[in-house]
């Protein structure tokens, strides 16, 4: 059995505004360390990596490890009722998925667990192909809502200098050029959707949002926050 409670849910209700656009449902797999999952998108061309671990809880107890399908959907629903200041409760049951929001009031939601078997999400060896670098999240995030304002897709530039954002529509072309101060040899640029990205970006949980950047190879995206780490990993658009 699952049960853990969070005084301060901001963050984690934050983890899954970008999965209501991209995931149909998600595999949770809990233990005594803490809560990760991995999924893929419709397409399977976004991986999303999560990793809570057991102190990011007030309250945190899974002797057994237990494996929690989710339809991503009806999580969303109910956590996007939760209040800042409420108080989380999460508890497995009955072959459920309780969700308690105590606060003026008690809310509970509960959600029916799905049987489905997954398999094994096979990762990519690309690390050698990229680089990486922190930006503000600021920064990253409106100039991907201007570049989608353009076109559908962006340009993400990185060399030993800055970071560039290009877009271009009709006539107008948009860059975005930031000295990021990394250490970092060589040339790396790749295409991507823009919708993509602002998915992912939903999920922020940091001021700073860290990249990692390859020739016509994945985007990485991710976010670490104490006892939490996330990361979404975007295909590049080719031709």
């Amino acid at each position: 059995m699952l049960m853990c409670e969070l005084h301060n849910p901001g963050t984690f209700k934050n983890l899954f505004k970008g999965f209501y656009s991209m995931f149909d449902d998600v595999q949770i797999k809990c233990n005594n360390k803490g809560m990760n999952l991995e999924v893929l998108n419709r397409s399977r061309t976004v991986l999303c990596i999560l990793n809570i671990g057991k102190n990011f809880f007030n309250m945190y107890s899974c002797e057994k490890e237990i494996i929690l399908n989710v339809d991503i959907e009806e999580l969303f629903k109910s956590l996007d009722s939760l209040y800042d200041d409420d108080r989380l409760i999460i508890k497995t049951q009955k072959g459920q998925l309780e969700l308690i929001f105590e606060g003026i009031a008690k809310r509970t939601f509960k959600l029916k667990l799905e049987d489905k078997n997954y398999k094994p999400i096979k990762m990519p060896n690309i690390e050698n192909d990229r680089e990486k670098c922190e930006l503000p999240f600021g920064l990253l995030n409106d100039g991907i809502i201007d570049a989608d304002k353009l076109h559908q897709t962006v340009k993400l530039s990185l060399d030993s200098n800055y970071f560039k954002l290009d877009s271009k529509g009709g006539f107008l072309h948009m860059n975005v050029a930031y000295l990021h101060g990394e250490k970092i040899e060589g040339k790396y640029s790749s295409c991507f959707l823009t919708s993509y990205i602002i998915d992912c970006l939903k999920s922020n949980i940091s001021d700073i949002v860290g990249l990692k950047i390859g020739k016509d190879a994945p985007l990485s995206i991710f976010f670490n926050s104490k006892h939490l780490s996330l990361e979404f990993m975007i295909a590049p658009r080719l031709g």
